[in-house]
């Protein structure tokens, strides 16, 4: 089925809530593994900026699947992406503009302001991607056209062989909700390799950022994800939390 209708339609799930204490709670860190039984915080990279720098700019903004970059293959290389995608109203805009250290998305208080599928490379590295997917569940649009985006979504994922990873950003404020699971299913169903970002933790508190990260490593662990990096990523585009280490990541996958 189309993402559309699957966002739509979707699986029932319960997912018990209970808090967590940490051995240190002095310890501030931005991960957490969610494959133990009990989940074990990891220290914030000391690395520099693994991106390396230089001035990002806008490939295209692909409307449909025919305006999406050409894939560069050759024996022995062939180029990378990574993509960002979550509900409406996520921070997603605001997070890839911490990670690439210049606003290049476009942010707005409007929910579902990116309509389109955005590129942005480096010229010197012109078949290496970040790309940023529209926005999933409620947006300021009607439900056809939001139905067109998320098919948009689903043709993005299932066409690209050179997409390394998705990270999947879920709003701290409110935790997993029905679009969410439906799409972190999405994903596996399609083998996709993803890890989950947990925004905004600025704006809840410690226990509550917890107990968010407790629900995600329950829900993982019923459904027996395969696909999904063991660890989850709590970042805040706002006071800079997380940013450093997510960043790394994403320049191990392109680089």
């Amino acid at each position: 089925p189309c993402v559309g209708s699957g966002f739509r339609a979707g699986m029932k799930r319960c997912i018990r809530s209970f808090s967590m204490k940490m051995k240190d709670p002095s310890i501030k860190t931005p991960n957490w593994l969610w494959k133990k039984d009990s989940l074990v915080p990891l220290n914030e990279s000391k690395d520099a900026n693994k991106l390396r720098g230089g001035y990002w700019k806008l490939k295209v903004g692909a409307a449909n699947a025919s305006g999406f970059p050409v894939e560069r293959k050759q024996k022995g290389y062939q180029g990378a992406e990574i993509a960002f995608v979550g509900r409406s109203n996520v921070g997603k805009s605001s997070l890839i503009n911490s990670l690439l250290s210049q606003k290049i998305a476009k942010t707005s208080k409007t929910p579902g302001r990116t309509q389109q599928i955005n590129f942005f490379y480096q010229e010197i590295y012109d078949d290496k991607y970040v790309v940023d997917l529209p926005g999933y569940g409620f947006a300021n649009a009607s439900v056809k056209v939001v139905d067109r985006w998320n098919m948009l979504i689903g043709e993005y994922i299932r066409s690209r062989s050179i997409l390394k990873r998705v990270f999947a950003l879920v709003d701290g404020r409110r935790g997993l909700m029905q679009n969410d699971l439906d799409f972190l299913d999405f994903l596996e169903e399609f083998g996709v390799p993803y890890s989950i970002v947990v925004t905004k933790v600025d704006r809840i508190r410690r226990n509550e950022l917890e107990e968010r990260i407790e629900d995600m490593s329950k829900h993982l662990n019923f459904v027996q994800a395969e696909f999904c990096q063991p660890w989850i990523h709590g970042v805040s585009s706002t006071t800079g939390f997380g940013v450093k280490n997510l960043r790394n990541l994403v320049a191990d996958e392109l680089f």
